[in-house]
């Protein structure tokens, strides 16, 4: 009874304290008993404010807190040394091992072909996307090192060897695209390895002053880049349920008559509900990926895995990129159970989004489309 009271009037004084100083938790005399001692209240100590902002650190902001954007938009963001993308109308950083270096975000490398100093569509989009990059941060100057292989010419006895003159195709795109003084330099020849070829020899490299640690840039707005990054693409979902008795499960998608498959094995799956990633092969090559349902990852959390013979219940969805993708193009989904029994036919054109990779230059729109099938 005693101990009970006195553990009554730390309580109370721990409430009145000041919070700065914060409560301890209640004394137990030695003469109170074991068995009453597990009965009585406790008090978990509180930090102080101020402690509790030097061991918290700071917070990443949260994706709703992000300036609204449009699609296919960036800002740069110092916090994450790095910029931003649009994602369904909100700034989403980079992850953690996804962070730059902030005092040198920017840097690009192109492969040539071999005695080439021609870029490609691709390269010169990278190229203006890094200007239009380096005006936001500010950057005070822009470096371009090329290199050549053993085996090129003209050599490096030449009065302007291949080395230099892929740096001077470079800089001459980025001079078109922003007033930065870019620096050109020689990077010389790779020695040969091994008698093969040997990409590394036949690059550019693009980079950059270092930014001032003490004055990083302030974060911008979103802003759109010259050219979009884009692949035409078609990707095709439903959902899958598997038991050890369906045998080999075969996925296959057809374009214009043409297919590709891939098999799973139902009696591995059914029984270990995972996450699993594979490649289509046949007429041409696409992705598929088999993931658990929502309701799957719950039953896996409940229930002993490698055991009994299922269902289990999965998203899958295949996945095709190609560049010559028509809004013409006929598809065809099918999914069999015990490699010849079917499971799933859907047949049809899909309706696309046009995403077009430069407002004005004369380049093909890329194509993206998904369809959900039902069975």
């Amino acid at each position: 009874m005693i101990a009970q009271r006195r553990v009554a009037r730390a309580i109370i004084a721990c409430g009145l304290a000041t919070p700065l100083l914060g409560c301890r938790e209640p004394r137990i005399p030695a003469s109170a008993s074991p068995e009453r001692a597990q009965d009585l209240p406790r008090v978990s100590p509180r930090l102080p404010p101020s402690a509790a902002l030097v061991a918290t650190p700071a917070a990443r902001p949260r994706v709703n807190d992000a300036p609204r954007c449009e699609p296919g938009q960036i800002a740069w963001q110092p916090a994450h040394c790095g910029f931003d993308v649009c994602t369904d109308g909100q700034l989403v950083g980079p992850s953690q091992d996804e962070l730059r270096d902030c005092l040198r975000p920017l840097a690009l490398y192109l492969t040539f072909d071999p005695n080439s100093t021609t870029l490609a569509v691709k390269q010169l989009a990278e190229l203006e996307n890094l200007a239009a990059k380096a005006d936001v941060l500010g950057v005070k100057q822009l470096s371009v090192v090329g290199r050549q292989n053993w085996d090129e010419v003209p050599d490096l006895h030449a009065k302007t060897p291949l080395s230099l003159e892929r740096a001077n195709a470079v800089q001459g795109v980025l001079a078109a695209a922003t007033h930065i003084p870019i620096a050109v330099s020689d990077g010389g020849t790779q020695r040969r390895r091994y008698g093969n070829d040997d990409q590394s020899g036949r690059t550019v490299e693009v980079g950059m002053t270092p930014l001032d640690a003490r004055h990083l840039p302030a974060a911008s707005g979103p802003f759109t880049l010259p050219w979009q990054s884009c692949e035409s693409e078609v990707t095709l979902r439903t959902v899958l349920s598997m038991t050890t008795h369906d045998g080999i499960v075969v996925a296959e998608i057809c374009r214009n008559g043409k297919c590709s498959r891939a098999g799973m094995d139902s009696s591995y799956h059914a029984v270990w509900p995972g996450q699993m990633g594979s490649v289509m092969n046949g007429d041409f090559q696409a992705n598929l990926v088999l993931e658990p349902t929502e309701e799957q990852l719950v039953r896996n959390g409940q229930f002993e895995l490698g055991t009994g013979e299922g269902p289990a219940s999965f998203n899958l969805r295949v996945a095709l990129q190609d560049p010559s993708i028509r809004e013409t193009d006929l598809f065809r989904f099918r999914i069999y159970r015990q490699r010849t029994k079917l499971a799933l036919d859907w047949s049809g054109k899909l309706a696309f989004t046009r995403t077009r990779p430069h407002p004005t230059r004369d380049v093909p729109p890329c194509l993206s489309a998904v369809r959900d099938v039902e069975k």
